[in-house]
């Protein structure tokens, strides 16, 4: 490092001072970490408002504000444009973060919307009490679709909730609107459904199959109840004031990755996100039953991430305006599962992403670190359950960490 001396010119002599020592920063390279211990990951309870809805792939909570601490501070904006059910702008904002949530999937929006965004127990209990749903409903396509996985009296009452839900816009319709989506199909006796997956709705013919199977017959469910019940779960935690809080400096959109132009350019510290990936194509159609429940059309863009021979092209386009949208010497972390297309793949999702990033897009980022993640003792992805249906649980490898130029 050497010394420094300090140059006097006044009378036109060098006068030195003490060596002082000269430190030369020096950006590190690429180097391999840990984010997190086992038990900080897979011991630490989830807030229960991660309760709202399941959907497939999921990253645990713990795993995402331990990103968020370690790669931002309070008063910073986080950015998830595959928000899914909205897990990063939960953990961000009980963090003291801003955040921005985006997705292309309606049903995926209005699951974040509800979770970030949660209404009182007594909200939920008063309209209930006041709102009849056990009025008239039209049973078209019933027998020929909805009689598999609900009772006649069960259809009607979730007919007549998804209508009043419908010309409603606030914050009390888009919790129940969530809430209700987390209801609409599972294993257990408080749901709406037959006995069916959690995380994504089975076709027609699937859930006629498993249905005699398993010989069972849908049974009248009554939906208040339930609903009540689910909100009481789900709110156990309480809603934490630093929520209400941060709700005016925080966004929820629908949005391709692709084009953020609700985003304005060099406004965000972190994008942080669990990008889709060829391996979750098998959950292709399973929004069909939530997506009809908020009357919208599925969204078929979501199979333009998932096909394994242009995954690297789209993945380009969306860390290209990804680095638009963030501050210089920001960054992006993206969780890379284990598997890139199955169970028996030897490669996965990171050596993917470097290849891209050092490849073509070395102007905007350089991979900065990759966090590893512990593995669960018992692996359950691409594992059955007794019913045969596949465990749609995520398996990061880790955290790909890159910094903006």
């Amino acid at each position: 490092m050497g010394t420094l001396r300090a140059i006097s010119s006044a009378r036109g002599q060098i006068a030195t001072k003490g060596p002082l020592a000269l430190k030369v920063v020096e950006r590190p390279r690429y180097y391999e970490g840990e984010l997190c211990s086992p038990d900080e990951l897979y011991g630490v309870p989830a807030h229960s408002l991660h309760q709202l809805c399941p959907l497939p792939f999921e990253i645990h909570p713990a795993a995402i504000s331990a990103v968020i601490h370690s790669l931002t501070k309070r008063e910073d904006t986080v950015l998830d444009p595959f928000c899914g059910s909205g897990a990063v702008g939960l953990e961000a904002g009980l963090s003291e973060r801003d955040f921005i949530l985006s997705d292309i999937d309606p049903v995926a929006l209005t699951v974040a919307a509800a979770k970030v965004r949660p209404s009182d127990l007594t909200e939920v209990a008063l309209w209930l009490q006041m709102s009849p749903l056990s009025t008239p409903a039209s049973f078209d396509g019933f027998e020929e679709v909805f009689s598999h996985f609900y009772a006649a009296e069960t259809f009607r009452e979730l007919s007549a909730l998804r209508r009043l839900l419908s010309t409603r816009k606030d914050r009390l319709s888009h919790f129940l609107r969530g809430l209700s989506l987390g209801l609409l199909h599972g294993r257990g006796a408080g749901s709406f459904s037959v006995y069916s997956p959690a995380e994504r709705a089975l076709s027609v013919d699937r859930q006629r199959e498993l249905n005699e199977k398993r010989n069972h017959f849908p049974d009248y469910r009554a939906i208040a109840p339930r609903l009540l019940r689910k909100s009481a779960v789900t709110l156990q935690d309480g809603i934490p004031s630093i929520l209400f809080k941060r709700e005016q400096r925080t966004r929820i959109a629908l949005s391709d990755p692709r084009e953020l132009g609700h985003v304005k350019t060099g406004t965000v510290d972190l994008v942080l996100t669990n990008p889709p990936i060829p391996r979750h194509r098998v959950v292709k159609g399973g929004n069909w039953l939530r997506s009809w429940f908020i009357g919208t059309k599925g969204q078929d863009r979501f199979l333009e991430f998932v096909n394994p021979s242009s995954w690297e092209n789209r993945m380009n386009e969306v860390l290209v305006e990804s680095a638009r949208v963030c501050r210089p010497a920001g960054r992006m972390a993206l969780f890379c599962d284990r598997r890139f297309l199955n169970a028996s793949e030897v490669s996965g999702v990171r050596d993917r992403l470097l290849r891209v990033v050092e490849g073509e897009l070395s102007y905007y980022w350089e991979p900065e670190c990759f966090l590893s993640m512990p593995q669960q003792k018992v692996s359950i992805t691409g594992r059955k359950q007794a019913d045969g249906m596949m465990r749609l649980k995520s398996d990061p490898e880790g955290v790909l960490v890159l910094r903006r130029k």
